[in-house]
């Protein structure tokens, strides 16, 4: 599970998680909330493997652990958002233009 992990902290494995998560919703017509859900879980992956990887560092130690728990907190964020707009069944807001 920590390779799995350390995995997410490397920055193309990161931003191929966030395409998949924001692609698969949009191909598949899937309500805008679950492709959000998904994208603060991908959040919440990487800060764990950045905080898991900063002891290995000897560079750039501090910036590794500050990245992690700051996309941490940013996952839960949004997957607590997501979740209270599941609950009170509201929409996301998009253009329709």
């Amino acid at each position: 599970m920590r390779k799995f992990l350390e995995l997410f902290a490397r920055q193309w494995f990161f931003f191929l998680a966030l395409m998949l998560a924001v692609g698969i919703p949009v191909t598949f017509d899937l309500d805008a909330r679950i492709g959000m859900l998904v994208v603060g879980v991908v959040f919440c992956l990487s800060g764990t493997g950045n905080v898991l990887v900063a002891p290995k560092e000897i560079r750039w130690r501090g910036l590794h652990q500050g990245a992690g728990i700051f996309l941490i907190l940013l996952g839960l964020l949004t997957i607590a958002t997501m979740v209270i707009m599941f609950a009170r069944g509201e929409q996301m807001s998009g253009s329709s233009s």
